[in-house]
């Protein structure tokens, strides 16, 4: 059985990256995991009602990524990742009718050897919290699926492999 215990749920890697990229454009004030909202956002502008998650590949199950594989274990991974895209799906819903912009910001696009170059990552994130767009999902280089939308419905299962 895996020990998910042992995997932190606050300040990642991907989470630290992400609020470095927003406190080198100049973005603040900036909160991180607001409890009192959807999902508890890794980082909350509150300023601009931008709420941000630092989505893990792997445990969110990213389409199209090789970080979202399935294990080859006795452990239910499937249903596991097909609650938490629901649980995902919920909290951006939630977020959008409270009139919050939603950004899911992809691990890979973040960190590792497919991140996206610094000057992209950041010119994304700048125009999306200046912007109005409602909602963006942000990928690394070898995803062809970063995307920018102002029609969350039609985005239902954005950013997710089927299962």
């Amino acid at each position: 059985m895996p020990r998910m215990a042992h995997i932190p749920t606050r300040d990642t890697a991907p989470e630290r990256a992400l609020r470095a990229a927003l406190e080198r454009i100049g973005v603040g004030p900036i909160a991180a995991n607001d409890p009192g909202l959807p999902g508890s956002p890794d980082v909350v502008l509150p300023a601009a009602r931008v709420a941000l998650f630092a989505h893990g590949c792997f445990w969110h199950h990213h389409a199209g990524c090789r970080c979202a594989r399935v294990p080859a274990t006795a452990y239910p991974w499937t249903e596991k990742f097909r609650r938490n895209r629901e649980r995902d799906l919920a909290n951006r819903d939630a977020l959008l009718h409270k009139g919050w912009r939603v950004g899911w910001i992809w691990e890979c696009a973040l960190i590792g050897q497919h991140a996206l170059p610094q000057t992209q990552l950041e010119a994304a994130l700048q125009g999306f919290v200046a912007g109005a767009t409602t909602f963006l999902d942000l990928a690394g280089t070898r995803i062809v699926r970063a995307r920018v939308t102002d029609a969350p419905c039609a985005l239902r299962e954005g950013g997710y492999m089927a299962l």
